[in-house]
């Protein structure tokens, strides 16, 4: 947690994987002892995490502070986001999985901390942890969930259908209680 001094600087997130929805089944010392096998990262907006079909060591992203955005690029060089990631989330666990090279690419979006655990590590953690093992399964399964449905609407819906049907996704029910629905 970032946290203000007295005299305005912004204190150093702490180093630890508490905060990360992943591994809340895992008892605090393995937690404790987990972090020790990181490697631990400053983010910052806009540098690159991991770049798509890249074959670098496959490791899995824990962000403890800050936030990021998984992406993919077109043809021209636009940018599609395909997820906003923020403090408790993990990301590259699918080449952590299989070995093989990054499905997208991964872009800081504002200041925080990441902390990077080996592959190897991870694999005897998800053999070594059922709690983790199986929340990894769950947030397997909402991927392929959400994919079929957008896959579903894009192969089902016009266009116009489809930009109906994602602004229903992003609105939420107003904190006023007035009974109106707002799009951040």
């Amino acid at each position: 947690m970032v946290s203000k001094r007295g005299n305005g600087n912004t204190k150093t997130p702490e180093r630890t994987l508490d905060n990360i929805k992943l591994l809340a089944g895992m008892p605090a010392e393995e937690r404790r002892l987990l972090a020790k096998k990181c490697r631990w990262n400053e983010l910052k907006p806009d540098d690159p995490i991991l770049e798509q079909d890249e074959n670098t060591p496959f490791e899995v992203y824990f962000i403890v502070s800050g936030e990021v955005r998984v992406v993919n690029y077109l043809g021209d060089g636009r940018e599609v986001a395909l997820a906003i990631l923020s403090a408790g989330d993990h990301f590259g666990e699918l080449s952590a999985v299989d070995g093989l090279k990054r499905s997208a690419h991964v872009v800081g979006n504002e200041p925080g901390l990441i902390a990077a655990l080996p592959r190897d590590d991870f694999l005897e953690l998800l053999s070594t942890c059922p709690p983790v093992a199986l929340h990894l399964l769950d947030h397997f399964s909402a991927i392929i969930r959400t994919m079929t449905q957008r896959f579903s609407n894009l192969s089902a819906l016009t266009s116009k259908q489809r930009v109906y049907t994602e602004l229903l996704r992003m609105a939420e029910p107003n904190p006023a209680g007035d009974g109106s629905w707002i799009i951040e």
